[in-house]
């Protein structure tokens, strides 16, 4: 018998790819893509404008959309981000690393990783994309290791990449 946690782990896995892919695929398009704020409506007006409504977003703000987290900035991702969201996001913070990596202290030190590759002047939107790339490949591998442990499949064993 294959232990629950795994189970859930699986589905914790399959969520945090979705929502790489998701996020990947919403900001592909330069016009949906922000530097310096983690959303806006278009073209940096509206104040108003919510996450879910909004037209541009950061690396962080893409995750953070597709997982329908009514955040309003960074101070509420830490209490209001779940499992699979936490999970896209380390994956995500891991790639622009360049390595595999524990976060002792949680959120803050892998969220500032995100945000500082997001934000730096030099750092373009092919370059985040690509990070996305990475990240959604490797939530997949995770994805596929977690399937054959527990002999459960997966969108009919289909890769998560699409």
């Amino acid at each position: 018998m294959v232990p629950m946690a795994n189970e859930n782990k699986l589905a914790t896995a399959m969520g945090a790819a979705r929502l790489l892919t998701e996020a990947r695929d919403f900001i592909k398009d330069q016009k949906h893509w922000i530097k310096a704020s983690l959303y806006s409506g278009i073209e940096g007006g509206d104040a108003e404008v919510s996450l879910a409504s909004a037209s541009r977003v950061c690396a962080i703000g893409g995750v953070m959309k597709v997982a329908n987290l009514g955040i309003k900035d960074y101070n509420d991702i830490a209490t209001d981000c779940h499992a699979e969201a936490f999970e896209a996001l380390q994956t995500l913070a891991n790639v622009i690393q360049g390595r595999a990596r524990h976060y002792e202290s949680g959120f803050w030190q892998w969220a500032a990783d995100v945000h500082a590759f997001n934000d730096a002047g030099n750092t373009s939107h092919a370059e985040v994309i690509g990070a996305f790339d990475k990240a959604v490949e490797r939530q997949c591998a995770v994805v596929r290791d977690l399937a054959a442990q527990t002999g459960k499949p997966t969108d009919g064993q289909k890769d998560h990449a699409s």
